[in-house]
């Protein structure tokens, strides 16, 4: 006697079972699609803060190197402790 109440609820209402099932589907793509999203982003900007901070190393180093070599000793007694 379930058995045929269930068999006849599912039969009939295939249709809309089919579509509630489709759009949960849908949202929960849509809502990991919308975290993944995230995620590429914020790996993004760290990858873009990492290389500025490179970028900047390098220059320093560069401008380190072009300096003469009096006025080395100007900048790392800037660095000196007293």
């Amino acid at each position: 006697m379930m058995w045929t109440i269930l068999k006849t609820f599912i039969v009939g209402n295939t249709l809309k079972i089919a579509g509630l099932l489709l759009s949960v589907l849908s949202v929960a793509g849509i809502l990991l699609g919308a975290r993944q999203s995230g995620k590429t982003a914020e790996r993004n900007a760290a990858l873009k803060k990492q290389a500025d901070n490179v970028r900047a190393a390098h220059e320093i180093e560069d401008n380190n190197r072009k300096l003469s070599d009096d006025d080395v000793v100007v900048e790392l007694r800037k660095w000196q402790r007293d």
